[in-house]
């Protein structure tokens, strides 16, 4: 006798630069995943919009400044990604690197993932004709 329980845990691959380097574990189904996913994107938010008021208060000659800034950012996004997806995560998406668009890009794809998913696990309820609102290009917007 056995028990069989299906999460809706999924995998998605991290392709960086062409090659996978590691894999997402999720579960989109999860209401504390989506929670935390959802606090991370705020999070992400605050993180840019602050950058960019600390920005405007930066002259030219502190630019050094800004990239210490933006270093600071980039360590508080990694340490919540590998906190919410797994230690390791940060590393498999972006290397090394801390580019900003990296960080962008992997909150869009993150984003269009979810709405695939969500799709996709409607889509059986569905009655022929019926059609789900739009898909978005996944970008998380306000």
């Amino acid at each position: 006798m056995e028990l069989r329980i299906k999460t809706g845990t999924v995998q998605v691959p991290i392709i960086r630069d062409g090659e996978e380097t590691g894999k997402l574990e999720l579960n989109p189904r999860d209401v504390t995943f989506a929670e935390a996913f959802f606090d991370l994107v705020d999070r992400y938010r605050q993180l840019i919009a602050d950058y960019a008021e600390q920005e405007k208060a930066l002259t030219a000659e502190d630019a050094r400044g800004l990239f210490k800034l933006l270093s600071n950012i980039s360590a508080t996004l990694r340490e919540s990604i590998d906190r919410l997806f797994g230690q390791g995560t940060a590393d498999a998406a972006f290397g090394q690197a801390n580019d900003p668009v990296a960080f962008e890009q992997f909150f869009d794809g993150i984003g269009q993932v979810l709405e695939e998913l969500r799709v996709d696990a409607v889509a059986p309820y569905l009655e022929e004709g019926d059609v789900l609102d739009e898909p978005s290009d996944g970008a998380i917007s306000d």
